[in-house]
């Protein structure tokens, strides 16, 4: 089922954002990001964070907030994550280095993902590599709290 979204763009920082109103946020999270983390829980069954931030998703309700980048942790296994097919931080530094060409010439940026409870980073690595390289202080997030 095809939803249209109404995208707002807001400006921080010099940062172009396209966020969802308040009513939206839990629609496009069970539509688009909820999708994304059961594939890539069948691909990769020995990921553990993709079936903790399915449950996660399911149990918070997600508002879009400003706060500090620096306020956001990684996930320490993800970033650690090294097989043979996959070495998840050399993967990130190419993504980013791809979205930061884009993101120089304005492209603009989804909102990061966080556990407000944790303060843990759940979707929006690329993005968040490419704010930190970029000096970027505050940050907007669909931030999920109980």
């Amino acid at each position: 089922m095809k939803r249209d979204y109404r995208w707002k763009y807001r400006k921080l920082e010099g940062v172009c954002w396209n966020t969802l109103p308040a009513g939206m946020i839990r629609s496009y999270l069970d539509g688009f990001i909820r999708s994304e983390w059961i594939q890539d829980s069948r691909e990769f069954p020995d990921q553990p964070w993709t079936p903790e931030w399915l449950e996660q998703l399911s149990r918070l309700s997600f508002s879009l907030k400003k706060i500090s980048l620096e306020g956001i942790i990684l996930r320490k296994d993800l970033m650690s994550y090294n097989t043979p097919q996959d070495n998840f931080a050399r993967s990130l530094e190419i993504r980013a280095d791809e979205l930061q060409e884009s993101f120089r010439r304005g492209v603009s940026l989804e909102p990061l993902l966080i556990n407000g409870e944790t303060m843990e980073l759940m979707d929006g690595y690329t993005r968040y590599t490419v704010l930190k390289r970029e000096g970027i202080q505050k940050v907007w997030v669909y931030r999920g709290m109980k």
